[in-house]
Parts: C-alpha cells; sequence; structure tokens
C-alpha cells in the first residue's frame, strides 16, 4: 500500500514540478509603483506589535487564572 501511495505522490511532484504558472511572474513591480506606496510601513508594523503585545498579555492572563483554578480544585 505505502508504494502505491509513495509513487502517486512522486507522480503527483512530477506533474507539478512541470506546471509553468499562469500568467507567468514578472520580475520587479509595474510601472509607476513605488515598493512604499505598497508595503505596510510603521502603521503596518505598529498594528502587527500591538497585535502582539496584546496576545502575550492574554497568554499570561489565562496562565495565571488556570494556576488559580488548579488551586482551588485541590
Amino acid at each position: 500500500m505505502s508504494a502505491v501511495v509513495s509513487s502517486a505522490v512522486a507522480w503527483w511532484a512530477g506533474v507539478l514540478a512541470e506546471a509553468t504558472p499562469s500568467p507567468s511572474p514578472t520580475t520587479g513591480l509595474r510601472e509607476g509603483l513605488e515598493e512604499s506606496a505598497i508595503s505596510p510601513g510603521l502603521a503596518g508594523f505598529l498594528a502587527v506589535f500591538a497585535i502582539a503585545v496584546a496576545s502575550l498579555a492574554l497568554f499570561y492572563s489565562l496562565t495565571g487564572k488556570l494556576r488559580g483554578v488548579k488551586h482551588r480544585g485541590e
């Protein structure tokens, strides 16, 4: 059974390796576009940073609450 699966995986890998992406990828940006116009910039960084800090705070809060529940049960 595993020989059949491995040969099927090898066949699909060969098919996918031969596939040509459509439309074909281009190098660089289109004319008239600047990298600063399409990047998230400082606002995007600050938003992701705020989400990360909030997630860490939530994690530590939940950890403390779960420890309290464990001690009350004993």
